[in-house]
């Protein structure tokens, strides 16, 4: 156990386990291999040089590769940090130490200078404490003042990136993300900003839709959520607004024009009633379109002030199941998911279910920005880049 000032209380506590040292210094420790296990109590905290410790050595590198070398080894390591509060006062505190530790041991987020859970009011706040090994008899734990963690990717999904379901692939990915997944005979798109955009109609996105229709062959019928040719999003209070404020039928959106006029047999309805096995049924490929978008101002806002979702309604588990047979069948489904603060995943994530998907949609990001990072694939045909604008991540289900 490693502490940055010992504290000899600690060791009548502890010597019941088994054979414990202390030591307040790293370095003093000759041969992590004499142990099991390594504990490390704020390791460099006191290399934040207004914390004002005495007596106190800086961390050096070959401390940290030592640290790094016995965990990827097979060792164990109780890593112990915290927000540097003190009695209603951030203190900074030296987190490069405790940083090049977490990242040399693979995890993906790192430490910042914040705080958490009671931190100025100084009140303890329960947390939720999850079955597991590690909790067991455990019947509660408080926090004061926790420490922040934040991932250092915008997003971290290495289910999907290192593990793909039996009978998934992700044709369209971006830093391990997919953007276009082919489950069998269902395709999920999960982002379908570049849709809603009349006037950059990239190329790329309009060549897999056009790949999408040949792939699948038929009439196809788009199934539209809201009647905003734009990305309707939300406000920071929830409501909906179209960034150009205007509500435009999307049989004028121009991507659907070049369908049409590519010769593909588009037809377009609201989902304004609810849907049923004889509309699918006449159709070889249904396309839905932000399924479930316009759920938020029906749970919370006026309808009335939501023009852009007026006509729509809400979402029933007969029409999930409609859609489960159809795609059971010899119907062909395109889920065009999509990502924005606030958006409902009810339909969709309800939807992966009743198709037995082992992923659901959990969050995302917005980003302005192309990815080569593209499976050779009928889908995927004649597309160098493809631009990835607002994505929902999925991750699997546990």
């Amino acid at each position: 156990i490693y502490f940055a000032k010992i504290n000899a209380s600690y060791d009548a506590e502890l010597y019941s386990f088994g054979k414990v040292d202390t030591t307040p210094r790293p370095s003093n420790i000759i041969n992590f291999r004499n142990y099991d296990q390594i504990w490390l109590m704020t390791p460099g905290f006191c290399d934040e040089e207004s914390r004002n410790c005495r007596g106190y050595e800086k961390w050096h590198q070959d401390e940290i590769n030592e640290i790094i070398e016995f965990v990827k080894g097979g060792g164990g390591l109780l890593l112990i940090t915290d927000s540097g509060m003190r009695k209603s006062e951030y203190e900074r505190v030296g987190l490069k130490v405790i940083n090049k530790i977490l990242t040399g041991v693979g995890y993906p987020f790192n430490q910042i200078q914040s705080c958490v859970c009671g931190c100025m009011e100084g009140k303890i706040q329960e947390t939720v404490i999850e079955e597991h090994e590690l909790t067991k008899n455990l019947p509660g734990f408080n926090v004061n003042a926790a420490a922040v963690l934040k991932c250092r990717y915008e997003y971290y999904s290495p289910e999907l990136r290192y593990k793909l379901p039996e009978g998934v692939a992700g044709l369209i990915n971006y830093r391990g993300v997919p953007v276009l997944i082919l489950r069998n005979r269902i395709i999920t798109l999960t982002d379908t900003t570049p849709m809603m955009d009349p006037v950059n109609t990239d190329p790329n996105f309009m060549k897999l839709l056009e790949n999408i229709g040949n792939y699948f062959r038929g009439g196809i019928l788009i199934i539209w959520e809201d009647s905003c040719i734009w990305n309707t999003t939300f406000t920071s209070q929830g409501s909906l607004y179209c960034s150009n404020q205007s509500s435009v039928k999307p049989e004028d959106n121009l991507i659907i024009k070049n369908l049409q006029s590519k010769g593909y047999d588009v037809d377009i309805a609201f989902h304004n009633k609810e849907i049923n096995m004889t509309l699918l049924n006449e159709y070889n490929q249904v396309w839905l379109f932000r399924p479930g978008w316009c759920e938020l101002s029906y749970d919370k806002f006026s309808r009335a002030s939501q023009p852009y979702c007026s006509s729509s309604i809400r979402w029933s588990n007969n029409e999930l199941e409609c859609l489960k047979d159809y795609a059971g069948g010899s119907g062909r489904l395109v889920i065009f998911a999509d990502y924005s603060p606030n958006l409902p995943k009810r339909v969709v994530n309800t939807l992966f279910d009743y198709l037995d998907f082992d992923f659901l949609l959990i969050n995302g990001f917005e980003k302005g920005v192309y990815t080569t990072d593209i499976v050779d694939h009928e889908l995927t045909k004649g597309i160098n880049r493809y631009p990835v604008r607002a994505v929902g991540v999925v991750k699997l289900r546990t």
